[in-house]
C-alpha cells in the first residue's frame, strides 16, 4: 500500500529525492493517465506504433499523445502524424493545454504546436493542475502560472500539484498544504501529507496514518498503519496486518 512503498523507499540520504518523486509523479498520476486516454485503445496505440515505427506511444490526452523515435520525443495526433516539427529530450502529456518538455538541462512548457509557452526556463517542471504547475529553480520549489511567472513569492523545499484548491509542500522538514496564493492552509505540520481527494488528504504523524480536512484537522480519531486516498467514498486502510476499507468518518466497512 501507499505507506509501505513510501517508507521502504526512504533512507536518510534519499529523503528529499524520494519525496519529490512521490509528490510530482504521485500514485494518482496513473489514474489520471488512464482517464486521459480519451477512448484510445491499446490496439489503436499499437497500430500507430507499428505503422510509424515509433519506439513508444502513450495514451492520448487532450487530443495529443507523446511519442518517441530514435531517441527523440514529441507529440503526435490521433492519425499518428507528428503535431509539430520540434524534437525534445523528453516530453510529458498535455494537461490544461500545456505539456512539459525537456531540452538539455532546461525544462519548460510547450503549446500543442510544440512552441514554448513562455521564455523562462527551469530545472524541472510538472503538470498543470487547477491553473498552476510545480517547478524547481536551483534549490527552490514553487508554482507558476501558464505564462511561466511565479504564482506567489514564497519558496519551499518541495511542492506538489494542486488538487481541490490545495497543494502539499515541504519546508524545514515538515509537510503541510498551501493555497494558490502560497500561504499555509492551516497551522498543523506533518511528517508527510498527500493530495486532497474527495475533501480529505492522507497524512503521516508520529508513525500513524489518518486523513485530514482542508483545515488541517483530523477527520476522525482512529489511527492506522497505512491509508490510501479516498475514491468513491471509500479508502483502503491497514491495521495490525489486516487490510480493509474505511468511510470518511474513519469507521471500517465490513
Amino acid at each position: 500500500m501507499y505507506a509501505e512503498r513510501f517508507l521502504q523507499s526512504r533512507s536518510p540520504s534519499q529523503n528529499l529525492v524520494v519525496e519529490v518523486n512521490f509528490v510530482i509523479q504521485g500514485l494518482t498520476q496513473t489514474r489520471k493517465r488512464r482517464k486521459a486516454m480519451n477512448g484510445s485503445s491499446e490496439d489503436q496505440l499499437r497500430k500507430i506504433r507499428e505503422t510509424f515505427g515509433y519506439d513508444y506511444v502513450g495514451p492520448f490526452s487532450e487530443g495529443l499523445t507523446r511519442a518517441k523515435k530514435d531517441g527523440e520525443w514529441f507529440h503526435i495526433r490521433p492519425d499518428g502524424q507528428p503535431a509539430y516539427r520540434e524534437r525534445y529530450d523528453c516530453v510529458g502529456r498535455f494537461s490544461e493545454g500545456l505539456a512539459w518538455a525537456q531540452k538539455g538541462k532546461e525544462w519548460f512548457h510547450i503549446r500543442p504546436d510544440g512552441q514554448p509557452a513562455y521564455r523562462e526556463k527551469y530545472d524541472i517542471v510538472g503538470f498543470f493542475s487547477e491553473g498552476l504547475a510545480e517547478v524547481r529553480k536551483g534549490k527552490e520549489w514553487f508554482h507558476i502560472r501558464p505564462d511561466g511567472q511565479p504564482a506567489y513569492r514564497e519558496r519551499y523545499d518541495c511542492v506538489g500539484s494542486f488538487s481541490e484548491g490545495l497543494a502539499s509542500v515541504l519546508k524545514d522538514g515538515k509537510w503541510f498544504h498551501i493555497r494558490p496564493d502560497g500561504q499555509p492552509a492551516y497551522r498543523e505540520r506533518y511528517y508527510w501529507v498527500g493530495r486532497f481527494s474527495e475533501g480529505l488528504a492522507s497524512v503521516l504523524k508520529d508513525g500513524k496514518w489518518f486523513h485530514i480536512r482542508p483545515d488541517g484537522q483530523p477527520a476522525y480519531r482512529e489511527r492506522y498503519d497505512d491509508v490510501d486516498s479516498f475514491s468513491e467514498g471509500l479508502a483502503r486502510a491497514k491495521k495490525g496486518g489486516e487490510e480493509f476499507h474505511i468511510r470518511p468518518d474513519g469507521t471500517r466497512v465490513d
